[in-house]
């Protein structure tokens, strides 16, 4: 499990999340020319945002998201 950037595909991830269009797991891929690689992303709330940010109405405040290669695992704890 690594934590994500929010830049790109990631940011996408998020805002579909909070718009309850994507799941907590679900697939990505990274692209590079002709070349790419999938994986998994998985989203949770953020545990230690300050009460400003978890009031937030931004998904990139709010939530944070990280790349596993399980699907099946519990990113909500």
């Amino acid at each position: 499990m690594m934590l994500c950037t929010n830049t790109g595909n990631v940011v996408v991830a998020l805002n579909e999340f909070a718009d309850k269009r994507r799941g907590r797991v679900s697939d990505n891929i990274i692209e590079s020319g002709r070349k790419f690689a999938t994986y998994n992303t998985g989203i949770t709330e953020r545990k230690n945002a300050g009460k400003k940010k978890k009031e937030s109405t931004d998904p990139k405040e709010k939530y944070i998201g990280f790349t596993i290669n399980v699907p099946d695992i519990d990113v909500s704890r």
